[in-house]
């Protein structure tokens, strides 16, 4: 990693300040640390304040993002392997976790990894030696490994399920960094230091104007940090030591907070986009049909009082249809929210935004 970055931990939030506090105490303990979050919320930066404060600041940082992996590459990635030890090895290759010695190691995304490689990395991590593809001798682990997961698909069930494979011996440290939705006090920090370092950090970094502020602290922000990315690069860069105000905010900013929900349903203009298909895949789970258009009957779900005459307009329509689906949802799953989200194919988080969007009661 770069040594010039933006930390994702900047702020004064009791959030981020809650995390840091239990980040600093993780650190002094020789346990295990488990980074969850939602994608984007910064666990990098947080594996990389675990390497600086540690003895072995000077060492590799090693960083590895598994969702990139093909499975079969799962095994001689991390553990290296020798000449020969599958079709295709021609020649002995260090694993992340050799190149990473005396240092810091840090897996992103480790959910998407095999059961059985993460049971080999976690007795690898409790034994303090692991075996290359191919070799019989075994290998010193001399790294740290700090473990991120990502929740924003498989919700805190991602943990869960690895958890069980963790063997006895071994003491896990599990924190969850905080949504930026979650932590808005810490906005004003963040949008400056991102301009200053996707622009100049020599200038003055612009500043946003109260209006501008409180709505960007109301924003979804669902992609967390990437958002925060992405606003800084729409708005340019020819506002150093400037105002910012929110008409000057770049489109996809302006939206209220209500309309910045993700939604079951797309605008017109984005009919065939592969979201558009998985939103119509939730709705026919939800209404009981699928392309063929064969509904069983009991699990369709009807919307009543839809009468076009009310002149509400599609956008209102379609919330009383999605509403209905919510709570038809949490009727079938008894009110558990993570089945219904499942259900729809929500995160979870989205499920309880929107719950509390419609003012949903169980």
């Amino acid at each position: 990693m770069s040594s010039v970055f933006v930390s994702a931990l900047l702020g004064s939030s009791s959030a981020i300040q809650s995390f840091n506090q239990q980040l600093d105490d993780a650190i002094l303990k020789d346990a295990l640390v488990v980074l969850l979050g939602e994608a984007e919320t910064g666990k990098s930066s947080a594996a990389f304040k675990i390497h600086q404060q540690t003895s072995f600041a000077d060492a590799p940082f090693i960083t590895l993002d598994c969702s990139t992996l093909e499975p079969e590459l799962f095994e001689s990635t991390l553990f290296g392997h020798l000449t020969g030890a599958f079709s295709g090895a021609i020649s002995t290759q260090q694993g992340r976790i050799e190149f990473a010695t005396g240092g810091t190691l840090f897996l992103e995304a480790v959910q998407c990894l095999s059961s059985v490689v993460i049971a080999k990395l976690f007795n690898a991590i409790a034994q303090g030696f692991y075996y290359p593809l191919g070799s019989e001798q075994p290998s010193i682990l001399n790294a740290r490994i700090v473990l991120g997961v990502n929740t924003s698909d498989f919700c805190q069930q991602a943990w869960l399920d690895i958890e069980q494979m963790l063997p006895v011996q071994l003491d896990v440290n599990a924190l969850t960094l905080p949504a930026l939705r979650e932590r808005p006090d810490d906005i004003y920090d963040l949008f400056s230091a991102y301009y200053l370092f996707c622009f100049d950090q020599s200038l003055i970094p612009p500043y946003l104007s109260s209006d501008a502020l409180m709505h960007l602290q109301q924003f979804g922000w669902f992609n967390n940090l990437l958002d925060m990315k992405s606003l800084v690069e729409k708005l340019g860069d020819g506002w150093h030591g400037e105002e910012v105000m929110r008409e000057d905010l770049p489109v996809g900013f302006q939206a209220t907070p209500i309309d910045a929900v993700p939604s079951l349903f797309n605008s017109a203009d984005q009919d065939d986009s592969p979201q558009a298909e998985l939103d119509f895949a939730a709705l026919s789970d939800c209404w009981g049909f699928n392309d063929s258009w064969a509904p069983t009957g009991h699990d369709v779900i009807e919307v009543d009082n839809f009468n076009l005459d009310e002149n509400k307009g599609l956008k209102t329509y379609l919330q009383d249809i999605e509403v209905a689906l919510i709570h038809a949802a949490l009727k079938r799953c008894d009110e558990n929210v993570s089945r219904a989200a499942k259900l729809l194919k929500l995160n979870r988080t989205t499920l309880v935004e929107k719950i509390k969007k419609y003012a949903i009661s169980a």
